[in-house]
């Protein structure tokens, strides 16, 4: 199986209202990553991440397709239903360990990453 594998960066709207300057005191100068595999035959194989950085998310090696799935939003389906876009930052970045977590495509836990 093949992969396209594409990198971009999505501004949130955080970082352009705030000019990535820190929000009472809590600064965006930090980056927080989620990082998917492919599981397939008892082989776990790195596909790529989501990286959140001082505010906007970057799909860094994901397949296309799978870029394009997250950049339409996630879903949460409990009441009230709200979708969470990549300009949502954080908030996108918590839903996708919740949305991908089956059997052949896993997203791992939020993970802090050194700046």
């Amino acid at each position: 199986m093949s992969f396209t594998r594409s990198a971009s960066w999505v501004a949130s709207p955080v970082s352009i209202q705030q000019g990535g300057i820190g929000i009472e005191g809590f600064s965006l100068n930090y980056m927080k990553q989620v990082r998917f595999f492919h599981i397939e035959k008892g082989d776990v194989n790195y596909l790529g991440r989501v990286v959140l950085k001082e505010g906007k998310i970057r799909f860094d090696g994901l397949p296309d397709g799978l870029t394009h799935r997250l950049r339409e939003g996630l879903v949460r389906w409990s009441r009230p239903r709200k979708r969470f876009l990549p300009k949502d930052g954080l908030a996108f970045l918590e839903m996708i360990p919740e949305t991908f977590r089956g059997s052949y495509l896993n997203a791992r836990a939020i993970e802090d990453m050194d700046t």
